[in-house]
């Protein structure tokens, strides 16, 4: 093949002829391929065709709730609409971004005064007729075109969206009328007993009076708050709630680590009891002239589980004690430690008295540590205020209730022997239904 050599001086490039040539051969090359693609195009063209129709379809589809998104991400106009502050309206945004139903969730939504902007964007989606221009059907939008400063009766409930046009000046008949109505009022024998409740002490002339009640008019009908009082009210609450988690924040904490601190208390509270339902226990206390002595006697010359006893039992009393002084604030004086030695279970107890003291502490202790945990679980789950919170918990604790359980859960014990030799742990209850002796 011949090389495409210019013939004529007019035709050779700069660089000359031989570079004129190349740059003719890369223009056909490029040809070449181009056509080889567009081949290739037109062969995958059924598919490439629906794939990029499905990718505008589904982005058309999207518009509206990236439009009503979009909407919510400003705190104003949420704060004039009571349609975007409906939690409905999150979850159906929700529903459209993650396909569900139609792929377009906004095509859902209910037709219904309370939506009205969800209600026009799903007219204007779903391509609904076009209305003759000018026109504006109740509940319907022209497609394609946003709202020009009026709203149709019913579709913006008032207070939800700005009002494009002032409310009308009343007709003469309609002021004719209130005029009419208030000096009806004025004359009837209502009037003059309200006013003088109102702290008009004297008869009021008709003047007065119709100011009076012009105002006691205006009073039960308030004028609709404007967009900025709606938004200024809309951001001070939402600044209160954020204060006020806060607060709650901290108030959690507290109660949690007062918890900390009574599981402690309750764990040990729990094993003192489970040592005073023992039958060691009652085995050791026998003597009441004995006093603590007797628990002394036996750390020291008892058998082996009396030792074990003993031992546990005044490493749990003192526990107790240290436990009790860590709330006093200040230092730790004697009066108040005589107070606590008094409460607690000691060695100079008989058996009887030991657990009545226990079960009092037992059931202060099991019913602060559930209140507190149901407390803080309502503060955190449901935002409920400190004081509200406990007032559930109170509710739906039974103290009653749990002072049997526990009394129930520690009744004492004591080990009884058949006349076969076998030995088994009862309560005291059972021992004297069964006819132990001496019990």
């Amino acid at each position: 093949m011949a090389l495409p050599l210019p013939k004529v001086i007019s035709d050779v490039g700069p660089g000359g002829g031989i570079v004129t040539a190349m740059g003719g051969m890369n223009a056909l090359t490029k040809s070449n391929l181009d056509n080889q693609m567009a081949s290739v195009k037109l062969q995958y063209a059924p598919m490439t065709a629906y794939a990029d129709s499905a990718s505008k379809l589904a982005y058309a589809r999207l518009m509206g709730p990236q439009f009503l998104a979009k909407l919510m991400g400003n705190p104003d106009v949420v704060a004039n609409s009571s349609s975007l502050q409906d939690p409905s309206t999150t979850q159906h945004l929700y529903n459209a971004a993650m396909g569900q139903g139609t792929g377009n969730s906004l095509m859902q939504f209910p037709q219904s005064q309370n939506h009205p902007v969800l209600n026009w964007l799903k007219n204007l989606i779903s391509g609904g007729q076009q209305q003759q221009q000018g026109q504006m059907p109740q509940g319907q939008m022209p497609q394609g075109q946003m709202p020009q400063g009026q709203m149709p009766q019913g579709q913006m409930p008032q207070g939800q969206m700005p009002q494009g046009q002032p409310e009308p000046e009343p007709t003469q008949m309609e002021d004719n009328e209130k005029k009419l109505a208030t000096q009806a009022w004025i004359n009837s024998p209502e009037a003059k007993d309200k006013a003088q409740k109102e702290g008009m002490y004297s008869v009021p002339g008709d003047a007065e009076l119709s100011s009076w009640y012009q105002n006691q008019q205006a009073g039960a009908n308030p004028p609709a708050s404007s967009y900025a009082d709606n938004a200024g009210n809309f951001a001070g609450i939402k600044a209160q709630r954020e204060e006020e988690g806060k607060i709650r924040a901290k108030q959690e904490g507290v109660i949690s680590d007062e918890n900390k601190v009574e599981a402690t208390k309750l764990n040990n509270l729990e094993e003192m009891g489970n040592l005073l339902k023992d039958p060691v226990y009652s085995s050791i206390r026998q003597l009441p002239l004995a006093n603590q002595h007797e628990m002394g006697w036996y750390a020291n010359l008892g058998n082996e589980p009396q030792k074990t006893f003993a031992g546990q039992f005044l490493a749990r009393s003192g526990e107790i004690v240290q436990q009790a002084a860590s709330q006093y604030k200040g230092s730790f004086k004697g009066f108040e430690n005589t107070l606590i030695n008094s409460m607690k279970p000691g060695p100079a107890d008989m058996p009887d008295a030991a657990r009545g003291k226990l079960l009092s502490l037992l059931s202060i202790s099991k019913f602060t540590f559930d209140r507190n945990k149901l407390a803080e679980n309502l503060m955190r789950t449901k935002h409920m205020d400190q004081s509200d919170a406990f007032a559930m918990a109170d509710k739906n604790l039974n103290g009653p209730q749990m002072r049997k359980q526990l009394e129930d859960q520690y009744k004492p014990t004591i080990k009884i022997k058949n006349s076969k030799g076998e030995q088994k742990i009862v309560s005291l209850e059972e021992a004297r239904r069964l006819g132990v002796p001496n019990v």
